[in-house]
């Protein structure tokens, strides 16, 4: 978080520390160049902002390009370069294209973003000796400049002085701060350009920015020194990032000193220095390197031999590149020109892992691979012995010369090739498996003939007699049928909810019955690989391109099994799974039961997008106390294993996207791919894609194959949150239950553990409750769009009916003033149904605020009353982003009930709990700050009106000062009453005070005067009229915080924190 006063303290700190060098060489303005993208802080404040606050012509390029950067040079005279270091050493290896253009011009060159070495600084000297090289040195979170040389004193080593108001220290790593020179430690800075903080991460925040007894410090992260200059003045030496130092056997040795020695080198065009394992050294350099232009065409032995010499004849030995040198296209950098060796060290991780031989697992499994072999062997071939497996990978030059492959192994060992296709130039591409394939479909054409079981004497099937590549894929573990059995439509039994489908191949006959194979479960490598087509009513298309729809989806699956996983949690990391896994068991599972603890460590164990996204829900539910890597980090590495295709298990990546719901830090005011919109309809997508919405009849034999209690849990949470959303942002629903025959979740589902099977019930209902919201959405959004057709009665009954059918330990604990047996999954149960109540029993109206009927008010005030419970027992952080709706709305039913004097107090007690609960929302959830600066806007105009008008009156001024419309009348129930205390009413059969089986008047004081004044007959009960046209059409004023508007609700719209 930078604010203005961060950016304008240090534009005046270097305007006035550059100012004393810039009178002495006499320059009062001069032309800049502005090549670098002002995106980046380093050009917004040191080009944009503080050459045009000193008065100079800056000079803006649309991009950088070698040539026209040196052409806008030549043509506008530019006195001062303000680049980064690639852009010298580009300058440096093009040196005979810097000589056809005239940079005299040019006095100082300012470098920033990324160390520059010595001998490169005075090559560009050499190049261009009219100016003199310096090198500065800040962070974004200093915004930006720290230290600078001045034009009159450079000292290529060092990055300058302190600008004026800096102070910095270095600490030592005992903690000690280090007070005398070139002795280097971790440098501290203070000054007022230092950045408020990291938004939404207290984590991150308290960690860089310190408290010392000598005020507020922020620490670098970088090693540096300070040193005396010759003219007596302090310099700071930045040595490198302390991350990045290399330990030798207890010397450290700086990348980037490295990295500076070897681009004086014509073989080394670009370059980057990590540090590797070593066993007797711990650790040692290893280089990265890009091809200088004249060593392209030499081997990389060669080279390599070359560039180890040029380092071993000018550096101790201890900074020998002993770790080796890898020769690269490009070094990966960030646009600013920071080497990020944060990929080199993960690509040499994953080298090194793949190189260091098979696990202990793979041993075993090789191993009773060779024994089930040998055993094999011994054993002759009859039709009723089961078939030698033969290997599951094989490569074409292998299998065309009938010898042994052993690509599989190879691969885990870190090779690219088999033993047989070692030979240069030779080849070796993956082959799968034809033959179960052809043998499925001679058995399909064997059924349809109503062929027998075969006698010894008939002509055998020569696929028969052949050995399996793989064994037969008829029944994949995660899939409804396989795409190798072709689904004939048939008349069916309407009651298993399939009627169209037939499972397996048709049996005419008992005899077909006895020979037909029963489908085998997958041992496809890919067990959670989902074929597109199982399940689905066969149009013709599988009919006739079974075999090789077959054929392709083996293929992908064995190949998404070869191709790594992704990076796996580091140790550190890994230590803290399991306080991972109890925050998603206690605060999570209930609305996201798609894990098992039974299988849950083997899976993050194997699937490091499982286990980043269980991280990422759990931390930001329950930060750990410890350093861990924080959300943020964990849902970038997991985004980025799924959008790269490294997670082979649909089932286990529709787990982990099922988590991502717990990360939402930018509300959706616009459409981006990081909301739970984006996400449901990525996992609904994927699940229709498996089939799972279906479920294979009662008595068919996958049943047994499939875990159908996953895949029903799986199903059912993102049925529930995708109706929740059709209403809650008012998104036309994707899913149609007439397509599905998936069945309900039942409790045989959940784990037989009491404080489980009370879960898996709250889940249950809660996806009931969902499955109403959502035929309450559609029949909303469509009578939005004109169709004019009346709310169907029996939706409201469906609510009072759903109340009703909890059992008493789900019944919402709220009838006496305090709440005794508080249970937060119960309570988070009822706010989507409460919500739901207050959005029927609002009512569009040409005055200021929507027209509010009883029931709103009660819904409302329950709500304040669940969010008071939560609040007073400290913690809110697992309420999920959609409580900023739930909230939302509340406030909306209690701001209109202030309008009423009898209820005005309790109302804005409940508006005040709502107002908190928001601010402890704002901590996670990015809709939250949107909603919150809504609450407060509407407050201030509430009080506003209140001053004006005087309590009690607001309502008959209202009518006098807003035009009448002619269709709205008392007798309606849509106009204000001209008594304040009077409700806008309507006498109907339906008993509204049904929907609150758990309200008494003792729950609060608007629920004594509501349910008092009914009891009287005070408040007959409301006309059904609802009030929807659009939610996101009619709430958008609560989401302009920034513009004052009147308090008119004639036009709201609504988004809400999903």
């Amino acid at each position: 978080m930078i604010s203005h006063q961060n950016i304008i303290a240090n534009i005046i700190q270097q305007s006035t520390y550059e100012s004393v060098g810039r009178a002495k060489k006499g320059v009062k303005t001069q032309p800049v160049l502005g090549v670098l993208p002002f995106s980046h802080i380093y050009a917004l404040i040191v080009a944009a902002h503080t050459a045009t606050w000193r008065g100079d012509e800056v000079i803006v390029l649309p991009k950088y390009e070698f040539e026209p950067f040196l052409a806008a040079v030549q043509r506008f005279q530019i006195q001062l370069l303000i680049v980064v270091p690639p852009m010298i050493i580009q300058m440096i290896r093009g040196s005979d294209i810097c000589n056809k253009y005239d940079l005299s011009s040019v006095r100082f060159v300012f470098s920033g973003a990324a160390p520059l070495g010595e001998d490169t600084m005075e090559k560009l000297e050499q190049l261009i000796p009219t100016c003199t090289v310096g090198q500065a040195y800040g962070m974004t979170e200093t915004s930006v400049v720290v230290s600078a040389p001045s034009e009159h004193e450079v000292v290529k080593r060092t990055v300058g002085s302190l600008l004026p108001g800096c102070r910095a220290k270095i600490m030592g790593f005992d903690g000690t701060e280090i007070k005398e020179y070139d002795k280097p430690g971790e440098l501290f800075v203070q000054a007022p350009s230092v950045v408020l903080g990291y938004l939404n991460n207290e984590k991150a925040t308290s960690e860089t920015f310190v408290h010392h007894d000598d005020g507020r410090w922020i620490r670098t992260g970088d090693e540096a020194l300070m040193t005396v200059a010759p003219s007596g003045n302090d310099h700071l030496v930045i040595v490198d990032r302390i991350k990045e130092l290399i330990k030798v056997k207890g010397h450290q040795v700086a990348p980037a000193e490295l990295e500076a020695h070897l681009l004086t080198h014509a073989a080394v065009a670009d370059c980057a220095v990590i540090q590797v394992p070593d066993e007797s050294a711990g650790e040692v350099p290893k280089a990265f390197v890009v091809k200088g232009p004249g060593f392209l065409s030499k081997a990389d032995e060669e080279v390599t031999q070359i560039i180890m010499k040029h380092v071993a004849d000018h550096k101790a030995h201890y900074k020998w590149l002993k770790g080796g040198v890898e020769f690269m296209d490009t070094i990966p950098k960030s646009p600013s020109g920071k080497i990020l060796r944060r990929l080199l060290r993960d690509q040499e991780r994953e080298t090194r892992r793949r190189q260091s031989g098979p696990s202990i697992t793979d041993s075993a499994q090789l191993l009773a691979a060779r024994m089930t072999e040998m055993v094999g062997s011994w054993l002759h071939f009859t039709p009723r012995q089961p078939k030698r497996k033969r290997a599951d990978v094989v490569c074409f030059y292998c299998h065309s010369k009938k010898i042994k492959c052993d690509l599989d192994i190879r691969r885990n060992e870190g090779h690219a090739k088999c033993s047989n296709c070692e030979e240069p130039g030779r080849e070796c591409r993956l082959r799968p498996s034809r033959r179960g394939v052809r043998r499925q479909a001679a058995q399909r054409r064997d059924g349809a003939a109503g062929t027998s079981a075969q006698s010894p004497s008939s002509a055998p099937d020569p696929d028969a007699l052949l050995p399996n590549d793989i064994p037969d894929f008829s029944i994949s573990d995660d899939t409804t049928l396989s795409t190798a059995v072709v689904a004939h439509a048939v008349e069916g039994d309407a009651s298993q909810g399939i009627d169209v489908i037939h499972f397996g191949p048709a049996q005419d006959s008992p005899a077909d019955s006895r020979t037909s194979r029963r489908p085998q479960a997958s041992t496809s490598p890919g067990k959670g690989a989902g074929r597109s087509h199982s399940g689905d009513l066969d149009t013709g298309f599988l009919q006739v391109y079974g075999p090789e729809n077959q054929f392709f989806a083996e293929q992908q699956e064995l190949e998404a099994n070869l191709e790594p996983k992704g990076s796996i949690l580091d140790p550190i990391q890994q230590e803290l799974q399991q306080s991972f896994a109890e925050t998603y068991w206690e605060y999570c599972y209930a609305w996201c039961p798609v894990l098992d603890r039974r299988t849950l460590d083997e899976e993050m164990s194997t699937s490091p997008l499982l286990a980043n996204a269980v991280a990422l829900a759990a931390s930001h539910i329950q930060p750990p106390l410890v350093p861990h890597e924080g959300s943020p980090n964990y849902y970038r590495k997991a985004k980025a294993i799924f959008y790269n295709d490294q997670e082979p298990d649909n089932l286990t990546a529709l787990k982990a996207l099922s988590l991502f719901y717990w990360w939402a830090p930018q509300p959706p005011t616009t459409a981006h791919r990081n909301s739970s919109w984006w996400w449901t309809s990525t996992i609904i997508r994927t699940a229709q894609q498996m089939n799972i919405h279906r479920e294979p009849p009662q008595g068919h034999p996958s049943r047994e194959r499939l875990d159908l209690s996953l895949r029903r849990r799986i199903w059912w949470t993102v049925f529930a949150r995708e109706r929740l959303t059709a209403l809650c942002q008012s998104k036309p629903c994707i899913i149609d239950p007439d397509d599905c025959s998936i069945q309900e979740a039942q409790l045989s589902d959940f784990p037989p553990d009491p404080v489980f099977q009370k879960k898996g019930q709250i889940f249950i209902y809660w996806t009931r409750l969902c499955a109403i919201i959502g035929r309450i959405a559609k029949h909303l959004s469509r009578a939005a769009a004109g169709s004019g057709a009346a709310f169907p009665s029996h939706l409201r009954q469906e609510l009072a009916d759903w109340v009703h059918s909890l059992p008493a330990h789900l019944q919402l604990p709220i009838g006496s003033s305090r709440t005794e047996a508080f249970d937060r999954d119960v309570h988070q149960l009822y706010l989507p149904y409460l919500t739901t109540v207050i959005i029927l029993h609002l009512e569009r109206s040409a005055y200021d605020l929507p027209q509010v009927l009883p029931p709103a008010i009660l819904a409302a005030s329950c709500i304040a009353r669940i969010l008071r419970d939560i609040l007073s027992r400290g913690n809110a952080r697992y309420l999920m982003a959609i409580t900023c709706w739930y909230s939302g709305t509340a406030f909306i039913a209690l701001l209109q009930a202030c309008r009423i004097s009898r209820l005005a107090k309790e109302a804005n007690d409940g508006m005040d709990v709502l107002e908190q609960t928001m601010k402890q929302l704002q901590k996670q959830w990015g809709s939250a700050d949107v909603i919150a600066r809504g609450f407060q806007r509407l407050r201030r105009t509430q009080a506003s009106s209140v001053a004006a008008f005087g309590a009690g009156d607001i309502s008959s001024s209202a009518q006098t000062t807003k035009p009448s419309n002619p269709s709205i009348t008392v007798g309606a129930g849509l106009a204000l009453s001209e008594t304040v205390d009077q409700m806008p009413h309507i006498v109907d059969d339906f008993d509204w005070t049904r929907l609150f089986p758990f309200v008494t008047p003792s729950t609060n004081g608007l629920a004594e005067t509501l349910l008092n004044d009914y009891a009287q007959g005070t408040i007959p009960s409301p006309n059904f009229m609802f009030f929807h046209n659009n939610i996101l059409n009619q709430y958008q004023d609560l989401l302009e915080p920034f513009t004052d508007y009147s308090l008119d609700f004639s036009e709201l719209a609504f988004q809400a924190g999903l």
